[in-house]
């Protein structure tokens, strides 16, 4: 889990022009969790992407939250729900899986966990300390769900990238 204070980074991105929708799902699940969308950046239209911070009480309580929507949205995305999952929390994560099956491709980071959806696939990850802090400093990778994969695949097979250059867009159709 990365080592949050009381904020947590959020960012949204989709290929079609508004995110609206998906960012409310995303709102509404940050604060079913305990969180809330505080500083907004703008969002970048075209494609549509916006930067947030979520807010917790404490920084226990947002790392306690993270952990809970995490093992949530796992459960989902496999679809085996548990007993012990709290139908309240559980719809709210549902909802957001939903909008963001209808976007073409999305890149959604709440705090730790990031949903990249490409090519009509969902894929939930939690990323590491050190892919935060390149995906913080890198404005591609969160905008782009090829680049994104591209990025945590290679880091998890142990050749990730290091640097924050673009990588080579012919490498990802490898």
């Amino acid at each position: 889990m990365i080592e949050l204070g009381r904020w947590a980074p959020a960012s949204i991105y989709t290929a079609d022009d508004d995110g609206s929708q998906l960012k409310e799902a995303v709102v509404t699940v940050l604060r079913e969790f305990g969180l809330e969308a505080d500083v907004e950046k703008p969002a970048v239209r075209g494609s549509w992407f916006q930067r947030l911070w979520a807010r917790g009480r404490d920084s226990e309580a947002v790392r306690e939250h993270l952990a809970t929507l995490e093992r949530a949205l796992e459960l989902e995305g496999l679809g085996k729900r548990q007993a012990d999952i709290d139908k309240a929390k559980a719809e709210p994560v549902a909802a957001l899986l939903t909008v963001v099956k209808e976007q073409t491709n999305a890149v959604v980071r709440l705090g730790s966990i990031i949903l990249i959806k490409t090519e009509g696939n969902v894929v939930v990850w939690t990323i590491s300390e050190m892919e935060a802090a390149v995906m913080e400093r890198t404005s591609h990778i969160p905008r782009d769900p090829v680049t994104a994969l591209k990025f945590l695949r290679d880091d998890s097979q142990g050749h990730g990238q290091t640097s924050l250059d673009h990588p080579d867009r012919d490498a990802l159709h490898e």
